[in-house]
């Protein structure tokens, strides 16, 4: 799993963290939505699938019916990123647009040259989030299902932190802004980035409000940061607690949210 480090002092990065206790993930993804399970371990993590797939027994109808709720995100849309190197800047471009389904951002990349710093910004920014609340009434009494492999890895020795995510921060397009070149008639060529973006045919398109920046705008909104709890499970795979966190990977106003990884990170998760 490649982790791409991030500035302490970068205001986004710190508002999603210390405010939010949010995750940051490298490749926004479709997939990573409130009632997930992720396995975390030794710098690691894992996509683990939906909690209602891995309770042992019937169905709960209730969890599959558990009301999303929607919250607009003032203190994340528009804030500015710290300006921070091209190169660095090309492989966060690189993890957004691969969201996306875009490849690769080789030729995206030949369209920035001279630039030297960027900066990004999100905007339309959501948050989905469940009750963590009504998750601990629905999950009383539960067991995950022991002899499903995926939840063997989260029991008995030297188990995998069992983690379910309970809210996930969206958004369906972001703007890369060029801050500093080292030629000072640099013009982004738009009409050329739109050529190399329609030739993936994924509906991904890009404007510019002025020569200096780009704004990516993909067909549906994509999950790029996540909040989770940690289920704490019996040997038998019972769910006991959702504790607050006791490994410091959290700040005392909202203990209950798990951060993974001390330093700010894009996380890439595996399968």
């Amino acid at each position: 799993m490649a982790w791409l480090k991030l500035c302490n002092n970068d205001p986004l990065v710190k508002t999603l963290r210390d405010v939010f206790h949010a995750n940051i993930i490298r490749i926004p993804e479709e997939k990573i939505q409130p009632l997930c399970v992720i396995a975390a371990r030794n710098g690691k993590i894992a996509y683990r699938g939906q909690l209602t797939d891995l309770i042992a027994g019937d169905p709960v109808p209730e969890l599959l019916e558990l009301a999303m709720q929607t919250s607009d995100m003032a203190d994340i849309a528009g804030k500015r990123s710290r300006q921070i190197d091209l190169q660095l800047g090309l492989e966060i471009l690189d993890g957004f647009l691969r969201g996306f389904g875009v490849p690769a951002v080789a030729n995206v990349g030949q369209q920035l040259s001279g630039a030297s710093q960027v900066s990004f910004t999100f905007s339309q920014v959501q948050r989905h989030y469940c009750d963590p609340a009504k998750i601990g009434r629905l999950l009383s009494g539960k067991s995950l299902e022991r002899s499903n492999p995926v939840v063997a890895s989260l029991v008995g020795e030297d188990p995998w932190d069992c983690l379910l995510i309970d809210s996930v921060i969206t958004s369906r397009d972001f703007t890369l802004h060029v801050d500093q070149t080292s030629k000072q008639d640099l013009h982004l060529d738009v009409p050329a980035i739109e050529q190399v973006l329609s030739k993936a045919k994924l509906g991904v398109q890009v404007t510019s409000s002025s020569g200096r920046s780009l704004t990516f705008q993909g067909p549906k909104p994509l999950a790029f940061a996540f909040t989770c709890e940690r289920l704490v499970l019996t040997d038998q795979a019972k769910i006991m607690q959702m504790p607050p966190d006791t490994q410091e990977r959290t700040f005392t106003k909202r203990p209950r949210e798990v951060l993974i990884g001390k330093q700010p990170v894009m996380l890439e998760l595996e399968e």
